[in-house]
């Protein structure tokens, strides 16, 4: 591994557990509990840096699709979550 490598490596980590973290506090706040299955399963494949943004928007965005996201939205909001 380069010294680049080795680098892009360590930050993509350390982007990773900054992700992590939202994810969690995120999945906390809407479902007042913590997520069943790991953090880890939401990563479809290894993000560098570069890439946080669009992984965040594509865990967020398989989040939201969910089944048990959209069942609590019913339930807070009505029938219809995707008029809100």
């Amino acid at each position: 591994m380069t010294l680049a490598e080795s680098y892009i490596s360590e930050q993509d980590a350390a982007g990773r557990r900054v992700m992590e973290a939202i994810i969690r506090a995120s999945y906390r706040g809407i479902l007042g509990r913590e997520p069943e299955k790991s953090v880890q399963s939401f990563f479809i494949e290894p993000y560098f840096v570069s890439d946080l943004e669009a992984a965040f928007a594509e865990c967020i965005k398989g989040f939201v699709e969910s089944i048990e996201f959209q069942e609590i939205m019913r339930a807070r909001m009505g029938e219809n979550p995707a008029d809100y």
